[in-house]
């Protein structure tokens, strides 16, 4: 799209409103409202497969003209995926606090929150 790319052009040594250009183009807002839903585990699945190969080709739509050579799509049609996503492992709150807590203390300047708060 040339809006995007005249947009990010203009945007050059601006890391901060790069960042909210970028989150606009992969839907951050909306992507992060919504859950995949279905009627049992192997739909939700799919959904969310397909919810995530839709994202990827609206990413590349959202950039195309920035990399001239860049491919339409790099992921696999549905039909070719061998692995059925079919059940889920539950996850607690407390599995999600030890793998926090297991984390580096690395940060980057992109953070929201330090990486030391975020662990507290």
């Amino acid at each position: 799209n040339r809006y995007f790319n005249s947009k990010l052009s203009s945007l050059k040594g601006d890391p901060r409103s790069t960042y909210k250009v970028i989150n606009g183009l992969l839907d951050k807002e909306y992507g992060a409202k919504t859950v995949p839903h279905g009627k049992d585990d192997a739909e939700v699945a799919e959904n969310l497969k397909t919810a995530f190969h839709g994202k990827v080709e609206g990413i590349y739509q959202g950039i195309e003209g920035v990399l001239p050579n860049l491919p339409t799509s790099t992921a696999a049609p549905s039909t070719a995926c061998s692995v059925e996503m079919d059940e889920f492992e539950l996850f607690t709150p407390e599995r999600l606090t030890n793998m926090i807590r297991e984390m580096p203390l690395k940060s980057s300047h992109l953070d929201v929150i330090p990486m030391w708060l975020f662990k507290s």
